[in-house]
Parts: C-alpha cells; sequence; structure tokens
C-alpha cells in the first residue's frame, strides 16, 4: 500500500452509514428483497437517518418520538410525487421495525 500497489484503505464509516449498511443487508437477507428494491429503500430513509445525525455524529434515535416521523413524512410528501411519498412511508416503517 506504501507504494501505491494495493487499494487504499477505506475511510472509516460514521454511525448512519453503519446503520444504512445493515438497514440493507436486513432487507436481502432477513426480508428477501431484490438488491435494486433494498437500495431503493435505503435511498427512500437516507434524509430521515441524515436528520437524526448529532453534532458528534453520533444517532440520535432514542430521542425519537411520532412527532419526528411526522414532521419528516410531511416534508417528504410535499417534496415527492405520491408513489415516492409512498415508498418513503414503506422504507420508513421498514426501517423503525429493523
Amino acid at each position: 500500500r506504501a507504494l501505491g500497489a494495493g487499494p487504499p484503505p477505506e475511510p472509516p464509516r460514521t454511525p448512519a452509514q453503519e446503520l444504512l449498511g445493515r438497514f440493507w443487508a436486513h432487507l436481502i437477507s432477513e426480508r428477501g428483497l431484490a438488491v435494486a428494491s433494498a437500495a431503493g429503500y435505503q435511498d427512500a430513509v437516507r434524509p430521515f437517518v441524515a436528520g437524526r445525525v448529532r453534532a458528534d455524529g453520533a444517532l440520535a434515535l432514542a430521542e425519537l418520538c411520532p412527532a419526528d416521523i411526522s414532521r419528516f413524512m410531511l416534508a417528504e410528501a410535499r417534496r415527492r410525487r405520491s408513489r415516492g411519498a409512498t415508498l418513503t412511508a414503506t422504507a420508513l416503517r421498514a426501517l423503525l421495525r429493523f
């Protein structure tokens, strides 16, 4: 590696990236989703997870309340078409059950 012979080391993963990676693997191995579907779910919930990252990089999931979910879904419904909002709701439900 010092001579450039191997791939560069991967940067450390953030807690959000770790959660999304585990969620993706769960969708494929436990829920039986196709890779493309799991990627769609992961992409749909990425903004929600990003919104739960504290200033120190940790995830603030213990403080999650129903109003947080409602706020996120309302914002997504305004931003997306109905089909995209439906996918987001389905993906978010899967994430919260995970």
